[in-house]
C-alpha cells in the first residue's frame, strides 16, 4: 500500500534531519518495470538480427564451431583450439544456444540476458544498499542503449550485468565469513572471468576499493590480513589462468587517445550512433538529475564511494587503446553510471511527483526504443539484403571486403560503423575464408591450411604497402592496376586490428572474390581484375581474375 514515510535526509538537509518519502505500492513498482523491460526488448523483436557492429563476426565463429566437423570447406581453412582466455560467454553460450533455437534468435536471447542482468544488478545492489527497490533503479534501462552495443560488445555488457550483481552479495555479505562464502564468491568471480576478463578486472577493483573503504572508515586493522586473504581467495583462480594464458606473438599497444576519444567515452553511456536522439537522451539525463539535486531529492549511500571513487579513476586513466584493446575507454563510463544509478535513492514527496517521474521516464524510454527499432530495421533490411546477395559467391571460396567510412545513399544508415564486419556473414551463408574474424590468442578460431597463406611476422602498421605476385598471370598488371591495387590494399588495413599480421600485399592471388561496401557509389575499384557478379544497394561483389581474363 502506498503511504509517506519519515526517512533520514542522509545530509542532504541537515546531519539529523528527517524528509517525508512517498513508498510507492508494489503494483506500481512492478507495473513499471514490466512496460520499461517490455520496451528494452521490443527492438529485440522488431529485427531478425539486431545490426550491431561486432555480432556477425560473433555469429559466424559460432557458426564454425557448430559446423566445422560437418563442412570440408570450413576444415580448409579453420580450426577451433580453446585456450584458458577463449573461454568467453559468447563463445560458449551463442554455438550452444544456436544449435537449439537459431543462430539469430540465439543472439537475440543473449543480448536480452544481458539487459536483465544489468538491470538486474543495479535492482539488487540498490536493494542490498536501501533495503528497497523502489522507481529509480528502473533508469538503469536507459543506459541499456549505449555505444558498447552497437559495436556489439555484448559479452562485456552481460558480464557488467553480473559483476554488479556479485559486488552486491560481498556488500550484502561483509560481516560473514567461511570456506563455504568463499567457494562461492571465488565461482562467481570464475564466471565474470569466463564472460569477459575485462570485466573481471573491473570486479577485483570494485571489491578491493569497498574493503578499503570499510577498513578505513571501522579502523579495524587487526582484520585486515584476514580479509585480505579472503579477497584474494575469490580471485586468485582467474588471475592465475590469466597469467598462464598463451600469448601473442605480436607486439602491444598502448594509447591515451585524442580529445575525440575521451569525448565520445564521456558520452558513451547515453550515445549508439551520435546521432540526434542520443542527444536527446543525454540532455534529458542531465536535466532530470540537474533538477532532483537542485530540489535535493537524491540521496547517496556512502557505502559506495570508495567503489565509485576508484572506477571514476580508473576512467579517467584508462587509454583509447589497451594492450592492443581498442575501445578500453569507452567501456568504463557506463560501469560508472550503472552503479552511481545503484548507489543512489530519489525520494519524492507525493504520488503524484512519483507518476511524473515514471511518465518523464518511460517517455524516454519509449523514444529510445522507437528511434533504436526505427534504426535497427533499416539496417537488418540492409544486412538481410547482403545475405540474399551471397547466393552468388562459390561456396568454398575466398572473400576480401573493403570498406567505406561514409554512407552516401540517399537515406544513409544513422552511421557506418554497424556495417563493419556484414561480410561475416558469408561465411554463415557460403563456409568461405573471411580473414577478417576474430581469433587467435582470445578466441577459439584459428586459420589453417590455406587460411594461413597471408601470414606474416609484421603487425600492420609495420608493413609496406606493396605489388609482388608470386603467379605469373598476376605479373603482368599495369602501373595503373597495380596504383589500384596498393590502395585497396591500404583501405583494408584501416579495418584491420592492430594486431594483425595479415600480409594483404599481393591479395588478387589469394582471394576468389571483393566485396566492395562502397553506400550508395557506383564504381569497380580495379577494372582490369574485377567483374562484377551482384550489385547491392550498398555493396558489390567482384570476382577476381588475373589481367585481362574475366
Amino acid at each position: 500500500m502506498s503511504e509517506i514515510e519519515k526517512r533520514p535526509a542522509h545530509g542532504l538537509h541537515g546531519p539529523n534531519a528527517e524528509v517525508s518519502v512517498y513508498t510507492p505500492s508494489t503494483g506500481l513498482v512492478v507495473a513499471f518495470y514490466g512496460v520499461i523491460g517490455a520496451m528494452a526488448l521490443f527492438p529485440l523483436l522488431m529485427v531478425s538480427l539486431p545490426p550491431l557492429a561486432d555480432l556477425p563476426n560473433h555469429l559466424a565463429r559460432a557458426y564454425i564451431i557448430n559446423n566445422l566437423g560437418a563442412s570440408p570447406d570450413l576444415q580448409r581453412y579453420y580450426a577451433i583450439e580453446w585456450q584458458p582466455l577463449t573461454f568467453q560467454s559468447i563463445d560458449l553460450i551463442l554455438p550452444w544456444l544456436g544449435r537449439l533455437v537459431g543462430l539469430e534468435l540465439a543472439a537475440r536471447l543473449y543480448i536480452a540476458a544481458g539487459f536483465v542482468a544489468i538491470v538486474g544488478g543495479v535492482v539488487l545492489l540498490h536493494f542490498i544498499l536501501f533495503r528497497r527497490v523502489g522507481l529509480w533503479p528502473a533508469v538503469s534501462a536507459l543506459l541499456l542503449f549505449n555505444f558498447m552495443l552497437a559495436w556489439g560488445l555484448v559479452s562485456v555488457l552481460l558480464a557488467i550485468g553480473l559483476a554488479i550483481a556479485l559486488l552486491a552479495a560481498w556488500i550484502a555479505t561483509r560481516d560473514r565469513e567461511g570456506v563455504l562464502l568463499t567457494l562461492i564468491f571465488a565461482a562467481g568471480a570464475l564466471l565474470i572471468f569466463v564472460c569477459h576478463f575485462f570485466v573481471f578486472a573491473v570486479y577485483a577493483v570494485l571489491i578491493a576499493a569497498f574493503e578499503m573503504g570499510r577498513l578505513l572508515q571501522k579502523r579495524e586493522w587487526s582484520r585486515l590480513p584476514q580479509r585480505l586473504l579472503g579477497y584474494a581467495a575469490t580471485v586468485v583462480v582467474p588471475l592465475l589462468i590469466f597469467l598462464a594464458a598463451p600469448k601473442s606473438d605480436t607486439p602491444n599497444f598502448n594509447a591515451y587517445g585524442g580529445i575525440d576519444d575521451k569525448i565520445r567515452a564521456i558520452i558513451s553511456p547515453v550515445t549508439m550512433y551520435i546521432t540526434w536522439p542520443d542527444y536527446v537522451i543525454a540532455l534529458s539525463a542531465i536535466g532530470l538529475v540537474a533538477f532532483a539535486r537542485r530540489q535535493k531529492l537524491i540521496a547517496f549511500r556512502a557505502t559506495m564511494a570508495w567503489p565509485l571513487l576508484a572506477i571514476t579513476l580508473c576512467t579517467v586513466l584508462m587509454p583509447s587503446q589497451l594492450l592492443s584493446v581498442w575501445g578500453a575507454d569507452f567501456r568504463l563510463p557506463t560501469v560508472l553510471m550503472l552503479l552511481l544509478v545503484a548507489a543512489t535513492e530519489l525520494r519524492l514527496g507525493s504520488k503524484r511527483a512519483a507518476i511524473t517521474f515514471v511518465s518523464l521516464v518511460a517517455g524516454l524510454m519509449l523514444f529510445r526504443c522507437v528511434t533504436v527499432t526505427l534504426d535497427w530495421r533499416r539496417m537488418d533490411a540492409d544486412f538481410a539484403e547482403f545475405q540474399a546477395a551471397t547466393g552468388d559467391i562459390a561456396r568454398g571460396s575466398r572473400i576480401i571486403a573493403v570498406q567505406s567510412t561514409e554512407d552516401h545513399r540517399p537515406a544513409p544508415a544513422p552511421n557506418a560503423f554497424p556495417y563493419r564486419h556484414v561480410a561475416a556473414l558469408a561465411v554463415i551463408e557460403r563456409d568461405v575464408f573471411h580473414p577478417l574474424l576474430f581469433n587467435k590468442p582470445t578466441r577459439p578460431l584459428r586459420f589453417v591450411g590455406a587460411g594461413t597463406e597471408l601470414e606474416s611476422n609484421q603487425v600492420y602498421v609495420m608493413r609496406p604497402i606493396g605489388w609482388h605476385p608470386a603467379r605469373p598471370e598476376f605479373a603482368g598488371a599495369d602501373a595503373g592496376t597495380v596504383g589500384q591495387l596498393e590502395q585497396i590494399q591500404e583501405r583494408v588495413q584501416a579495418f584491420e586490428l592492430v594486431t594483425s599480421t595479415t600480409d594483404w600485399s599481393d591479395w588478387p592471388e589469394h582471394f576468389d572474390y571483393l566485396i566492395d561496401f562502397s553506400y550508395g557509389v557506383e564504381r569497380n575499384p580495379v577494372p582490369g581484375l574485377l567483374t562484377e557478379v551482384r550489385r547491392g544497394s550498398y555493396f558489390t561483389i567482384f570476382k577476381i581474375h588475373p589481367p585481362g581474363r574475366p
